[in-house]
């Protein structure tokens, strides 16, 4: 691992790994068969990249740091690893291909500060992921698992509910990066559903979840209140008059994803979402 040649930027949010089991136990849970498509976020030193390229499988690596290009491609040559591509390009700025083909498996040890940035990218994504292990703050890993009625449950929690399930796989003491971080990271895997299990509608669903939860301390029936203002209840359903009764003065960490469904169904057919 070379980190003279790629001094860690803080402005680059980089702590690279440098524990080799923790390294190989992050790999495993990718659960890699002969010829999956692995895509990689962020390889940096290549902590990941090496052991990922044990297998045979293919790799495609997108890194925005120059220094960090030239190091693995010294180390990973063209010739040796032909079935590795490597990007140096920001992940934020870089478009997901429509494809059907065999679904991707990514992986990252990925930058905190971007973190909720990058999961988001990924959820919004119009392609076939089969999963995702990321590396991310132990703060932000119990923020997408926590329950309703809890501190850690909001916008991020629901988004991830309506593509995924996610389970926090271990911890990983700040001692096993380099610089140490001041905080405590968590391993997550991201088991995306199949198409057709994923909610609908997932952009218009989320701009009531964000609605909502703009003052997450004021009830649903202030923070969308234009939208329950433009319901005609005469042509509403009795079963749906008592749903909406029943949701429209509480909180919105209170409501599950499909509590949100039923709000965005009832709304769009009055209405275009505000």
């Amino acid at each position: 691992m070379n980190l003279k040649a790629i001094a860690p930027k803080k402005s680059l949010g980089q702590n690279f790994l440098i524990d080799k089991n923790i390294s190989r136990k992050i790999v495993s849970l990718l659960e890699i068969n002969n010829d999956d498509k692995i895509f990689e976020i962020g390889p940096g030193t290549g902590a990941l990249t090496s052991i990922i390229l044990e297998n045979n499988c293919n790799l495609t690596a997108i890194e925005i740091d120059e220094r960090a290009v030239i190091d693995l491609k010294s180390k990973f040559s063209e010739n040796e690893f032909p079935n590795f591509t490597l990007i140096n390009q920001n992940f934020k700025d870089y478009n997901f291909e429509k494809s059907s083909e065999k679904p991707l498996k990514i992986i990252g040890n990925i930058p905190y500060y971007l973190s909720s940035e990058i999961i988001f990218k990924l959820l919004e994504a119009d392609i076939n992921i089969k999963c995702a292990v990321l590396t991310i703050q132990k703060e932000l890993a119990e923020r997408l698992v926590a329950n309703a009625n809890s501190k850690d449950y909001g916008i991020l929690t629901l988004a991830m509910n309506m593509k995924a399930n996610c389970k926090i796989e271990f911890n990983i003491s700040p001692q096993c990066f380099y610089p140490v971080p001041n905080v405590w990271s968590s391993v997550i895997k991201i088991s995306f559903f199949e198409k057709a299990k994923q909610i609908e509608n997932y952009k218009e669903i989320m701009k009531i979840i964000r609605l909502a939860f703009n003052q997450r301390r004021k009830m649903i029936s202030n923070t969308l209140k234009i939208n329950f203002n433009k319901i005609n209840y005469n042509e509403v359903d009795e079963n749906d008059k008592a749903k909406i009764i029943s949701l429209i003065n509480k909180r919105p960490e209170q409501l599950i994803i499909n509590d949100f469904v039923f709000l965005y169904n009832i709304f769009s057919n009055f209405s275009k979402i505000k």
